[in-house]
């Protein structure tokens, strides 16, 4: 989607046509932008609305207030900042020390199943997964601190044992898989593309196919699917997203969006690949029925087949894990089935 600066006065009336019951796929269709941006806005409109009834007198009032305070606290924090100095308070005081306990055995756990991944990523992950406000300079000091921080020489032997067991999901849109796979264009090179998968119905929610593979494309495949899947918004749904371990889901934006519509981030351990198998698998069919069928010469070719593709899979692959159903009528049958148990008395 192309970027564009909006005024605060438009952003104001998308967000009350989603307060007044429009569909927000309809919205961000109709203003092209993604879900996660319309939470974003939303948010910030929910949390300073009450703003626009204050009146100036108290709002001036307010502020004189405010600039006292923190002129007091700004006094008071030079005069510690001082005694600091002098008396050398370098090393970490006990009540930091268990302050910062909780955070410490998070990286550490986080560090076991993601032993490669540096202070940047390990914050981006508390910070956007774990919704835990804190800086990247704090975690880079604890990690320091702990030995945690990934050595250039370090060499770790792969364990095969799996440590945890795959999620598995008891109905549609409660666990999707996100990846990526790669063909080659003939005097062109490289084409990508992203899928997500709804682990369930094995039904194809959404994908992205072009010649770069950077977060902002994986969350415009993201976006296709819940706005497929969420008509009314994604949020508050509890959806699951797995992923491997590559740049583009644990990249900030990345995690970011995910946070804005409220889906829970997984990723797959290093131990334990197969836990986004399902997503991996819709590969190989799709170059067994499909990439590996013909030698590509044309970018909008390939673009154009997938487009075919991808809905003819949905409507009419028979997929052994439901028992050879279809998948687009097994969503459907199950989705009846939902309606008829809420019916009866």
């Amino acid at each position: 989607m192309k970027r564009r600066k909006w005024d605060p006065k438009t952003k104001a009336l998308i967000i009350v046509q989603g307060l007044k019951g429009k569909p927000v796929s309809e919205i961000c269709l109709e203003h092209q932008i993604s879900q996660a941006q319309y939470y974003q806005w939303r948010d910030q409109f929910l949390a300073n609305a009450h703003q626009v009834f204050t009146e100036n007198d108290k709002k001036e009032e307010k502020l004189n207030r405010e600039n006292t305070r923190l002129r007091k606290i700004i006094g008071d924090l030079t005069v510690e900042f001082k005694n600091r100095r002098v008396a050398g308070m370098r090393k970490e005081s006990a009540s930091t020390r268990e302050r910062n306990l909780p955070v410490v055995g998070r990286i550490k756990q986080i560090k076991t199943e993601h032993p490669f991944w540096g202070y940047r990523r390990m914050w981006a992950y508390l910070r956007y997964v774990d919704e835990l406000e804190i800086n990247k300079k704090r975690v880079l000091r604890l990690m320091q601190r702990h030995d945690l921080l990934v050595k250039p020489d370090t060499k770790l032997k792969a364990k095969r044992t799996a440590g945890r067991s795959k999620p598995r999901p008891e109905h549609p849109n409660q666990w999707w898989g996100i990846d990526m796979t790669k063909v080659m264009v003939s005097g062109f090179g490289w084409m990508y593309i992203t899928v997500g998968l709804d682990w369930y119905t094995k039904k194809i929610v959404g994908y992205y196919a072009g010649i770069q593979c950077c977060g902002k494309h994986w969350l415009e495949a993201l976006d296709e699917a819940v706005n497929r899947q969420f008509p009314d918004g994604v949020r508050e749904h509890g959806l699951c997203l797995m992923s491997d371990n590559g740049s583009q889901p644990t990249s900030v934006g990345f995690m970011k969006s995910c946070r804005e519509l409220g889906i829970h981030q997984a990723f797959t351990s290093y131990n334990n690949p197969k836990e986004n198998a399902d997503t991996e698998r819709v590969f190989r069919t799709m170059k067994e029925e499909l990439l590996w069928l013909r030698e590509w010469t044309s970018p909008f070719e390939l673009t154009d087949a997938l487009q075919v593709w991808i809905p003819c899979y949905n409507g009419s692959y028979l997929h052994s894990a439901l028992g050879y159903k279809l998948l687009n009528k097994f969503e459907e049958e199950y989705e009846n089935n939902q309606l008829t148990l809420l019916a009866t008395p």
